[in-house]
């Protein structure tokens, strides 16, 4: 029997806040009153579950509301490269008006 699991695509959503306030938002950040957004601590643990499961995926995406904005998303992404042998690409999804300010 085959306990390998493969998945075609996944993602994790970090922060549900934004820099911009686009009506059609396909996150809905424009419509919380305080945005979700989601600790190192809780993203690595859902990072590890998943890993736990999954022995890869195809496309792994981060993405928000803007993930740049998030203060550890160095740390979060440190975090998912432990998993780079079970992952075959990643991409952030971000609205492209940050510069990012980290390097991984």
């Amino acid at each position: 029997m085959n306990t390998e699991l493969k998945m075609k695509r996944c993602g994790i959503i970090i922060t549900y806040r934004c820099n911009l306030k686009c009506k059609l938002c396909t996150a809905y950040s424009p419509y919380y009153k305080k945005p979700p957004h989601f600790s190192y601590e809780s993203l690595a643990l859902s990072i590890d579950k998943y890993f736990s499961m999954v022995s890869f995926v195809d496309k792994f995406t981060v993405s928000g509301g803007e993930p740049l904005i998030h203060d550890e998303l160095e740390k979060i992404m440190k975090h998912l490269l432990e998993y780079s042998n079970q992952i075959g690409t990643i991409e952030i999804i971000t609205n492209g008006t940050i510069v990012p300010k980290i390097s991984f």
